[in-house]
């Protein structure tokens, strides 16, 4: 009788530590994937607003082009000095002047996005981590 209720008191604590760690696993998971939305509908609205921001510079660069009594003559920037300027401007966490970002490149927006892409897995894995820390 004796073994068999100290078997059941083991079982219920193995139960209920169970129980806790799953609990603790299922706030993990939520909060990571509360970052996750976040951090997309964040990625969205960027995009919308970068987006937006180009339509309404191309609008304005058409209504000089047509008002303008002769055409403009554009003298494109030199592409390093754009590229330097764009990944400076990136390393120190400022905002990318907007007629630069309209000059890029695809290997060059691809180049940044890849940067972005390992700064947010980084805070992600941080994050985390610091739910883990915080659920044990």
């Amino acid at each position: 009788m004796a073994s068999t209720s100290s078997t059941l008191e083991s079982l219920a604590k193995w139960t209920a530590s169970e129980k806790t760690r799953q609990e603790r696993l299922y706030a993990v998971t939520v909060a990571e994937e509360s970052l996750l939305l976040h951090m997309l509908e964040e990625s969205m609205m960027r995009e919308r607003l970068e987006q937006r921001f180009r339509h309404e510079r191309a609008l304005i660069e058409l209504n000089l082009e047509e008002s303008a009594p002769q055409p403009l003559l554009r003298v494109s920037p030199h592409r390093d000095a754009l590229s330097r300027l764009c990944l400076t401007a990136l390393d120190k966490d400022e905002p990318l002047p907007f007629d630069s970002i309209d000059r890029l490149t695809n290997e060059e927006v691809e180049q940044i996005w890849q940067k972005e892409k390992r700064k947010l897995q980084q805070k992600i894995l941080s994050v985390s981590d610091r739910v883990r820390k915080l659920c044990k």
